[in-house]
This record gives C-alpha cells, sequence and structure tokens, in this order.
C-alpha cells in the first residue's frame, strides 16, 4: 500500500507487477487485475494501466486504416532500426498467407532511430498495400520494457526466461485472440540473445507462428544491423541498396540529421 501511495504522489496512476505466484493474491486483494500467469511468474496490472482499452483503440485503428475488422489478420512485431527490404520482404511472405497484415512497431524509444522515424519508414514502405497492411504502435504490452526489459540488454544471458514467456503469452491471449491474429511472422536470427526469444516464442504460440528465413539481397542476408554497420561506417550509398525504394528520400533526410 506504501507503494502505490508513493507512485500516486509521483502522478503515476498507472502500473504493471512481474511477481512470484505465491505474491498473486496479495496483490489482487489490492485492487490489481491479473493478466498472465507462467509456472514462475505472474503478471498482473493496476490502476489506470487497461489492457482492454489499449486493445479497443487499436482495433478503432485498424477499422480506420483497413476499412473493416477481419477474422484473419497475419501480424509481424519489429524494431525496424531501420526498415530494410528484408523486412518488406517478411511483410509480403505474411500478405502471401493473408488478407491483411498488422505490423506492430516497437515504441521503445531505445535505438539509433527514434519511434517516429521508425513507424514513419514502416510506413512508407508498405504504403503501396494500404489497403492490406495497418501499421500500428506497439503499446507497452508487446517487447516493451514493461514486459520484457530484458529484451533491450542484448546479451544471451541477460535474458530472462521468464520475461521473455510473459510477452509471448500477452501477446497470445490478448492481441492474438482480441484482434483475430491467427499467425505471427518473424525472420530467423543471427543473434543469441534474439535466438532465445524467438524460441520462446516457438513454445507459447506453437503453430501459430511462423520463422521465415531471412530475405537475400544479390546473395547477401539482409538485416536492419548490416544498414547500421554501413551507415557508420560513412558508406550511405551502400546502405540505400537495402532500404525499400519508397522510404528512400525519407531515410536519407533522417541519416543526414544523424551522428553516427
Amino acid at each position: 500500500m506504501h507503494a502505490l501511495e508513493k507512485l500516486r504522489a509521483e502522478k503515476i496512476y498507472g502500473y504493471k507487477v512481474f511477481t512470484k505466484p505465491l505474491y498473486r493474491e496479495k496483490f489482487l486483494d489490492l485492487g490489481f487485475r491479473l493478466l498472465v500467469q507462467g509456472e514462475n511468474f505472474v503478471a498482473l496490472e493496476g490502476g489506470e494501466s487497461n489492457i482492454w482499452t489499449t486493445l479497443q483503440n487499436l482495433k478503432t485503428k485498424i477499422l480506420m486504416d483497413l476499412g473493416s475488422f477481419d477474422d484473419d489478420y497475419g501480424a509481424i512485431v519489429m524494431n525496424a532500426n531501420p526498415f530494410t527490404s528484408g523486412h518488406l520482404s517478411l511483410v509480403e511472405h505474411a500478405l502471401s498467407k493473408h488478407g491483411k497484415v498488422l505490423i506492430f512497431v516497437l515504441e521503445e524509444d531505445v535505438s539509433e532511430f527514434s519511434f517516429k522515424e521508425r513507424f514513419s519508414l514502416t510506413f512508407l514502405a508498405t504504403r503501396q498495400y494500404r489497403d492490406r497492411v495497418c501499421v500500428l504502435p506497439s503499446t507497452d504490452y508487446v517487447v516493451s520494457k514493461a514486459t520484457f526489459p530484458d529484451y533491450f540488454l542484448r546479451s544471451e544471458q541477460d535474458v530472462s526466461q521468464a520475461h521473455a514467456e510473459y510477452d509471448a503469452m500477452l501477446f497470445e491471449k490478448y492481441f492474438m485472440k482480441e484482434l483475430n491474429v491467427s499467425k505471427r511472422y518473424l525472420g530467423t536470427e543471427e543473434k543469441e540473445y534474439m535466438s532465445v526469444y524467438n524460441a520462446t516464442l516457438e513454445k507459447v504460440l506453437r503453430s501459430k507462428l511462423e520463422i521465415v528465413e531471412r530475405f537475400k539481397q544479390n546473395g547477401e542476408r539482409v538485416s536492419a544491423d548490416t544498414v547500421r554497420k554501413l551507415l557508420k561506417a560513412g558508406d550511405d550509398e551502400k546502405a540505400l541498396e537495402f532500404i525499400p525504394k519508397p522510404c528512400q528520400a525519407v531515410f536519407k533526410m533522417i541519416i543526414g540529421g544523424k551522428q553516427w
């Protein structure tokens, strides 16, 4: 109770708790609402945090962008730091399996490209599929510091299996069920800390997940990491080759204002 009073004093009115199952009832008694529970953890939210309001806002955005709310979507969650031809290939693969696809761009601003920049590049690159693709903010319920803080540590040993499971379970129980998503798509990963996350997604989502072999361009595997390395090396023109043409102009404006 003291902690809640302190949060309110600091004008923090929405909060989430990630704790051990044995503490579940104590938090429920304090008015917290259960989100998901795994074997070794329980996640709850309280105050003004409300996943149902968030989902309703997403539904409204989908309806505005696509004109209807269908019963079968493919989904992709991406950081898009920045959006590359590899990301576009993954989107097109999902479109080959579904009438429409939802893209969730991570909102956490802990990358070289800001959320606004990443969202804009994703929106422009997929604009050609405007009737079939809806680009959405990930909210703080999908791969955020609130659901999966260890994701942003970039180290395999720091990645908590429980946090990864929490994030995956939350996506399946709420986002897939409430937004009519039948399958989530992601590309293969080379980095170990991301492989840990992918393995957890496979464990939780099972047949609702498809991992697609990473796209190759001129025999070279395309990744945002490759683009960032080229930019840091000063090879902007080579980096531009991996950026979809519809967003190249904006991409050049963005990188022109950054220090690498």
